[in-house]
Order: structure tokens, then sequence, then C-alpha cells
């Protein structure tokens, strides 16, 4: 079965379906193992966008090569334009689903993070809440993030460029927990502006690991200790979950259209994927 699926194309964009495993774009000119590799196959046009990097082309909304789920690609300049200043303004959501594992210590195991400023009561079968920090590049070779704020110190706040209540470099992620036993939650989030590993990181921060995560859950083979069967994904029972992959998937997609003032939304089960 192939790594991309699209699932929905317009004249401006297209809508598809990555699995993990794949990069949402080239690391480098030249590479063709990516989901805009694949895409160009049927829309060679998403080629002639210029985007953020050179070989990023018409690619709008990633996810990391260990996520699975949606990604946005515009076929043209106009659409991608829109699409830039709709994240500016706000209005371009995106909307994930996690299987997290409590874990009390996890802030301390992985380093590098402020006290968190909301609190979280984790006794409570539903709660919701709103996490924001700046953000900073963190370890060797500078694959993780850690989350930065008015209590981080000077140095961390002037590797964040800023993390001021207001400025342009916080980043709000939404929060919909759900218990379902003492060690497993799943977690609805959603953002509008987005930063490298937002989502996972303030999962962390919120001693919530994504289950399978491999940056940011401390604990080894922490998706056969939670989930030990190899079942397939159910949302309706959730503490059963393959031991494939990170359970983290982009769930969500929404923007005003480029054409008219009208809402697109585009969702997905992870059983989809």
């Amino acid at each position: 079965m192939s790594s991309i699926k699209v699932l929905h194309s317009t004249a401006d964009f297209v809508v598809a379906i990555k699995k993990a495993g794949i990069h949402s774009a080239p690391l480098k000119a030249g590479d063709t193992d990516s989901a805009l590799s694949f895409i160009a196959q049927d829309f060679p046009q998403v080629l002639t966008v210029r985007g953020k990097k050179e070989v990023e082309g018409g690619l709008i909304h990633r996810i990391d090569y260990d996520t699975a789920g949606l990604l946005l690609f515009a076929l043209n300049q106009d659409f991608y334009n829109h699409m830039m200043a709709c994240q500016d303004e706000g209005l371009f959501k995106k909307g994930y689903r996690a299987y997290c594992q409590y874990q009390e210590n996890c802030t301390e195991l992985l380093g590098g993070f402020p006290p968190l400023p909301v609190s979280l009561n984790f006794s409570a079968s539903h709660q919701v809440c709103t996490v924001k920090s700046g953000f900073r590049a963190f370890g060797p070779g500078r694959k993780q993030v850690r989350p930065v704020t008015e209590q981080s110190g000077k140095f961390s706040q002037r590797k964040a460029g800023g993390s001021k209540q207001g400025s342009s470099s916080i980043y709000s992620t939404e929060l919909s927990i759900t218990k379902i036993n003492e060690k497993s939650f799943v977690v609805e989030a959603s953002i509008t502006k987005g930063y490298r590993h937002q989502v996972r990181c303030h999962l962390a921060w919120c001693n919530l690991p994504i289950t399978g995560d491999p940056l940011y859950n401390p604990s080894k083979n922490s998706l056969l200790q939670v989930y030990p069967d190899s079942s397939p994904i159910n949302t309706d029972t959730p503490a059963k979950q393959p031991s494939q992959q990170m359970q983290f998937f982009a769930t969500s997609l929404s923007f005003p259209t480029f054409r008219s003032s009208e809402i697109l939304s585009f969702s997905i089960c992870p059983e989809e994927i």
C-alpha cells in the first residue's frame, strides 16, 4: 500500500494522508522518497510553487517523519500566499490525536523544561487547557526543542528570540485530555501557528509523553509497555494500540477557501491512515 493517499484535490490544493516513516518534503535536492515527491508525480505543478525552501515546493502543512496524517500542498503560488496569510492571522487550524502515558517525572528525565504554567488534574476523567510557550532548539544535533517562558533563563530566552506574552514567538496548543486509566490518556490537540515538534514537546511538558515518541518519551519501549498487543487502532478502546509506530496522528485541517469566504474542513480517524 502506498505511503501517500490523496484525500481531496482541487485546482488550488491537495490534501493527502501520509503514513509514518516518510518525510513530508525532500531533505535535499534530488531526494525522491518524500510525500512531496509522490504528490508531484500526479500534480507536477506543486513543484513550481516557491515555498519556504526551494526543495519544499508547495508544501504548506508538514508533519514529522514519525507522524502519520494529513498534509496540505498548494498547486499554485496564489493559493500558497493565501495560506501563509491565513496562518499569520490564526485562521489555519490543525488538529491532532495523541495516545499518551502519564509519567510524573517526564520533564526531569528529559531535562531543559521550565515550570509548567498550567495546573493539570490527572484524576479527572476529562479536562481542557491551553499550553503556551516560545521554543528553542535543544540537545545533540538540535534534534529536540524545549519550551521557553518568562521563567526560563536569559540564555534560553535569547535562543528563542524572545518569549514575552503577546510576542509573535509564543505558540499555543489547545488540549482536550480524556483519561482512560491511571496510565493512559487520549489527547485531542489543536494549533494555529505551529513550531517544530510543538504538540509533542508540550505534551511531554505536561508529563503526558506520547506513547512511542522516540524523542520526548523517556520510557524505553513505551509502546510495548503500555500497548503490548498488535490489535488494530480503535478509538473506542485506546488502551490497545499497535506497537509499530508513535501514537500521534494529524487528524484535521481547517482553513478559509481561496476564492470565497467559506471555511473548508478535512478530518480523518487514525484507522483511515
